[in-house]
């Protein structure tokens, strides 16, 4: 069986995990924005059947933006973990050889 080697490019996973925080933040604002449509809509009372179908589609909207933003948080601390084990790997590794 082949020696598997495991390297990445720091710099690419880095800008990914940078990629996905950022797409959190946007899903987070993208979430309060549409809350605050939702609420906006109770507050003002446009009722009937099209207010509460409209009501209850941005407070959908909301629920997926802010879970979709949690897995992008997820993400981007998986991959900047991943860059610290290996770097911490390479580093302990390049030591045992050192003398």
């Amino acid at each position: 069986m082949a020696n598997p080697e495991v390297s990445i490019d720091y710099a690419v996973v880095g800008d990914m995990a940078n990629t996905f925080s950022q797409s959190a933040d946007t899903l987070g604002n993208v979430g309060n924005m549409v809350g605050a449509a939702a609420a906006l809509l109770a507050a003002t009372g446009f009722g009937g059947i099209i207010g509460l179908a409209a009501q209850v589609m941005l407070l959908a909207v909301q629920g997926n933006a802010n879970a979709i933003g949690a897995h992008c948080n997820e993400l981007s601390s998986d991959l900047n973990a991943a860059i610290q084990a290996l770097q911490n790997g390479d580093t302990s590794g390049a030591q045992r050889f050192a003398q």
